[in-house]
């Protein structure tokens, strides 16, 4: 196990499997913006985006007074009240297209912008589109609009650990995903 991780650390395959990841669209008008629960800068993105006018609705996605406080973010930073949506019933990624389309969400028509961190991405998407959602632009909180390096950027040591544990969550879930047939 020890030769696996130190594998894992050194060999360019993780840097492969992060970047795999990355499914930020170019951003256009949306009908919604999709703010999954997890990270309070989630919900900064989602109102910076709502404020620049990407979108005409928000929906903050988690369970119970997790949502309200999500609302409470948003309100703070500027997103009209009348313009805020919650969805207090996803506890999970699985649950999220279902509570979007419990609000209103139309996944044949309404573009919507899903924000959610970056090594989560990828899985978010797929679980949307297996539930038949048609128009997406994933977006990772970011505090510019450039686009992440790409090229010859490596990651150092610090990077290697510091994603580690998401990449084995995000391995997880994707499997226990497939496993409940969610994609």
């Amino acid at each position: 196990m020890a030769l696996l991780v130190v594998l894992w650390l050194v060999t360019p395959f993780q840097e492969w499997i992060y970047r795999s990841m990355d499914r930020q669209g170019e951003l256009q008008h949306a009908d919604y913006v999709l703010c999954l629960g997890g990270s309070d800068s989630r919900i900064v993105e989602s109102a910076k985006l709502m404020a620049e006018g990407w979108a005409d609705r928000m929906i903050v996605m988690n369970h119970g007074p997790y949502s309200q406080y999500m609302k409470q973010i948003a309100l703070i930073w500027g997103v009209p009240e009348d313009r805020i949506l919650i969805d207090e019933q996803s506890v999970t990624t699985r649950d999220h297209p279902r509570g979007a389309v419990l609000l209103g969400v139309d996944p044949e028509h309404d573009t919507c912008i899903i924000v959610t961190n970056y090594t989560h991405m990828a899985r978010s998407k797929a679980m949307f589109e297996h539930a038949g959602f048609k128009h997406l632009i994933l977006r990772e909180p970011r505090w510019e609009r450039a686009p992440r390096a790409s090229g010859n950027y490596t990651f150092g040591m610090r990077a290697r650990l510091n994603t580690l544990s998401d990449l084995a969550y995000e391995g997880g879930a994707w499997l226990k995903a497939k496993a409940n047939g969610d994609l």
